[in-house]
């Protein structure tokens, strides 16, 4: 079998040899596995970087997006792809030397269409929660998806089988929770696939301060809306969820609208406050249902938040 591992690359320089090393120096046969660089935008140097690598290995390709921006990036890469297994990686992170191992013993012998591993910041000393394997259903991994930081929305923890995202691209026209988007559409139309938890760390994540997510000047859109909320709210018109999938989409507008709050609440205007406070007040029933079920310590932070919100809302309101 073959694996494709989809790499976006947008001034990575400093990053990207330690990224692609990680890639190919897995502890299994460099026939197994292709990577695929697609540059972007770049004004560092990191394009020549890419080629110099791509030179040295027979498995290692680049190519580059017309257009700027990670799904676009992604989706060169989807088109590329020629593996039965399709994997992500950001060019500021890396794979531990025998994730792919792992991954592909999971895949044939389970025959997982879906598969996700456990993912952990640089220098952490987190060691996951679990070694077991758990089989769930792509119905039942869309809550996790959503809500679960074991699980969380991003496609560089997952493994997805060709046949399951079939013809599946991202969506270029969202900046913010472009990987959630396309793991419901996956999930939404394959909700009977089988889909393996194994959530020992194997991918290693390192925040990088300027990237799309960590800007606060750019988490609002034109219009004030906070640009989470927005793309859940295109999750929710696009694809077809029962009662409980949008009642755990509404918590999660919830929670990513207090996240931010607690985040940037110093610099928000009075605009951007009524509508994070508006998102809050239609889905507070999901957040109470819901809240206990994820509830931890360090999200005591949260439930005062909500509190406060609440409180700044009716004012507002009245």
């Amino acid at each position: 079998m073959l694996l494709s591992i989809i790499v976006p690359v947008h001034n990575n320089k400093n990053t990207l040899s330690k990224c692609i090393n990680s890639l190919v120096q897995q502890k299994i046969n460099s026939h197994d596995v292709e990577v695929i660089m697609v540059e972007n935008g770049s004004t560092d140097g990191s394009y020549e970087l890419g080629k110099s690598i791509s030179d040295r290995y027979d498995n290692v390709f680049l190519y580059k997006s017309e257009n700027v921006g990670v799904s676009c990036a992604r989706n060169v890469g989807l088109r590329h792809a020629k593996g039965d297994l399709i994997g992500f990686c950001d060019a500021d992170d890396y794979f531990k030397d025998d994730a792919f191992r792992k991954v592909i013993h999971i895949y044939n012998k389970l025959s997982a269409d879906t598969i996700v591993v456990g993912i952990e910041k640089e220098n952490s000393k987190n060691r996951g929660n679990t070694r077991r394997i758990k089989i769930v259903s792509g119905d039942e991994l869309i809550p996790h998806v959503l809500n679960d930081d074991n699980v969380m929305g991003s496609v560089c923890n997952k493994f997805y089988r060709r046949e399951v995202i079939k013809d599946v691209l991202f969506n270029e026209g969202l900046s913010h929770c472009e990987d959630t988007y396309f793991n419901i559409q996956v999930l939404s139309t394959n909700k009977e696939a089988r889909c393996a938890l194994y959530l020992k760390p194997l991918y290693t994540y390192n925040p990088n301060p300027f990237s799309a997510t960590r800007c606060v000047s750019g988490l609002f859109d034109c219009e004030d809306r906070l640009k989470y909320t927005v793309a859940c709210k295109h999750i929710l018109k696009d694809f077809a969820l029962d009662k409980k999938e949008k009642r755990e989409l509404g918590y999660a507008i919830t929670r990513l609208s207090l996240e931010c709050i607690s985040e940037v609440y110093r610099s928000l205007d009075n605009k951007k406050w009524g509508n994070l406070l508006v998102d809050i007040r239609m889905n507070r029933s999901a957040y109470l249902i819901l809240f206990m079920k994820y509830v931890s310590m360090h999200r005591v932070k949260t439930l005062v938040l909500a509190s406060v919100a609440m409180i700044r809302y009716g004012i507002h309101s009245a």
